[in-house]
């Protein structure tokens, strides 16, 4: 992705008793909002106790994250106060990520439904600024220089620790352009990015949907790690999926796919990461622009995510994080 933008509060605890013990974390101060009828089965089942896919260490897992986007994006009581919706600090129009983007960022292209995030990308005839672009897209992230009332989640690499990083996500429709992702990037900038995920649906390849367009994962930490799966036998913008990304103690990431480990992308590595990295975390629905032509030209496309949530090995529960902590609306069991 080549981007240079910025993710964190511990919580309050409050514990639950059913047939097994949930815990609920709330960040930001004040009563979580309460969920519709609807809303409450999905949130309880949203987040769990333990990544899909990677062996449980012998120590086993710390949940020190999670968010099934079960409360609207804010910093008010009740509110999802560990993500700013914009790629910078303003509530109005921003420049996307890359030079070859073509979209501007705005929080009204980001909701929370009963089936959790929904990054929007809308076309418009009337150019919109910064950039003359025809499409208003939504990302969520955080702010490493942080912002008042706000708690972003920061990690640190390298001490040691075994860290996954998983999403539940249905990827838009793709006809050349389409461009999600789950990631995370500095401070500081240079070499400290991590793609989990990045559908590169403007591709050279590009035929149709996401069947020859790649996925990508990359460490941009020295000597830059990459992993790439070349094409979807299955369009992952037809259901949802769940991506899980391994970061190793030894350096090394691996990837599962609905808990399936990927040949393509096993014990990539090892990388020299940048220890004073204090990394947060980042969600985009991004356009890029093909050398074919796209057929994005009317009407609103969805990325939707229905959760995400950081694993660390109890061994070395809370080494590297600031902010830990469960969103408000998120049950994890």
């Amino acid at each position: 992705m080549a981007r240079r933008w910025r993710v964190g509060q511990v919580a309050i605890v409050v514990v639950l008793a059913a047939a097994a013990v949930v815990a609920i974390m709330l960040i930001g101060g004040g009563a979580r909002r309460p969920l519709t009828p609807a809303e409450e089965p999905a949130r309880r089942s949203a987040v769990g106790l333990a990544p899909k896919g990677p062996p449980t260490p012998a120590s086993g897992w710390s949940v020190v994250y999670a968010d099934a986007f079960g409360a609207p994006i804010g910093r008010g009581p009740g509110e999802d106060n560990t993500w700013f919706p914009n790629n910078c600090s303003l509530t109005t129009n921003c420049a996307g990520f890359n030079a070859d983007e073509m979209e501007v960022m705005n929080p009204n292209a980001v909701t929370e439904t009963a089936e959790g995030l929904k990054l929007k990308c809308t076309y418009t005839p009337a150019a919109q600024s910064p950039g003359s672009k025809h499409y208003v897209c939504g990302t969520l992230r955080g702010q490493a220089e942080g912002l008042p009332g706000y708690s972003f989640f920061k990690w640190s690499p390298g001490k040691g620790q075994t860290l996954v990083f998983e999403a539940v996500a249905r990827f838009p429709p793709n006809t050349g352009e389409a461009d999600p992702g789950w990631w995370t990037s500095g401070p500081p900038w240079k070499d400290t990015e991590v793609d989990f995920f990045e559908g590169y649906g403007a591709s050279r390849t590009h035929t149709t949907g996401w069947k020859t367009d790649p996925l990508y994962t990359q460490w941009f930490a020295s000597p830059l790690l990459s992993a790439i799966k070349p094409g979807f036998a299955t369009d992952p913008s037809q259901a949802f999926h769940t991506y899980t990304f391994q970061l190793s103690a030894n350096n090394t990431y691996s990837v599962w796919i609905d808990g399936m480990l990927q040949p393509w992308a096993t014990d990539v590595g090892p990388a020299r990461p940048d220890l004073s990295a204090k990394t947060t975390l980042i969600l985009s629905y991004a356009l890029r622009t093909c050398s074919c032509t796209t057929g994005f030209t009317s009407g609103t496309r969805e990325f939707d995510v229905k959760s995400v949530a950081v694993y660390e090995d109890k061994a070395h529960d809370g080494v590297g994080i600031e902010n830990a902590g469960i969103s408000p609306g998120t049950i994890v069991r």
